[in-house]
């Protein structure tokens, strides 16, 4: 069944829970719920369990300075996990595991600035809502959520490193150079 609604993240929630308590469905929140973020988290244990195979690689090709304590030892001297930002359950799941396992590991998130709301709630130390005019402006519709969640603003406050903005040129020209150079189709978020 497909249900079309407005373009606010209020009024597809409204609707999602009244078809659950008219149907008999199950609610599943995108994004505030501890279960959600708990399965998002599973994005960064597979980062870091990539970075564990390119770190034995790296043991065995060189002994060199990208490699603290060389062939023995060898981890990366730094890594930095990229991760967007919308309303958090991802970026939040992603940092608890990434920083869990790897505490070293720098982790940014990445927003439009056409719809930086949560960059605007971390420097502001509370949540900030848009409206739906404003982060309806940018192609990243994956990211035009008015506000961050509870839960995903209390986690990334404490462990995310920073956040980052994006043009909507830079989303569009990493879009074509991703389709080029590894073809790969993405969405904008």
């Amino acid at each position: 069944m497909i249900v079309v609604v407005g373009p606010s993240s209020e009024e597809r929630a409204q609707r999602a829970a009244e078809l659950a308590s008219t149907e008999g469905l199950s609610m599943v929140a995108p994004y505030d719920d501890a279960a959600t973020i708990t399965g998002q988290g599973t994005v960064g244990l597979e980062i870091v369990e990539q970075l564990a195979w390119i770190e034995a690689v790296a043991r065995r090709a060189t002994d060199g300075p990208a490699v603290r304590g060389g062939p023995a030892t060898g981890t990366l001297e730094s890594f930095t996990v990229l991760v967007p930002v919308g309303g958090g359950g991802l970026a939040s799941g992603v940092a608890v595991a990434v920083k869990s396992l790897r505490p070293d590991a720098v982790v940014l998130g990445v927003e439009p600035e056409l719809a930086a709301d949560a960059r605007d709630s971390l420097v502001q130390g509370r949540i900030v809502t848009w409206s739906a005019e404003q982060v309806g402006r940018t192609i990243a519709d994956g990211q035009r959520t008015a506000h961050i969640g509870q839960i995903p603003f209390a986690h990334l406050r404490r462990l995310l490193d920073g956040i980052v903005t994006v043009s909507e040129d830079e989303i569009a020209r990493a879009m074509v150079r991703a389709s080029r150079e590894a073809r790969l189709v993405l969405e904008p978020s």
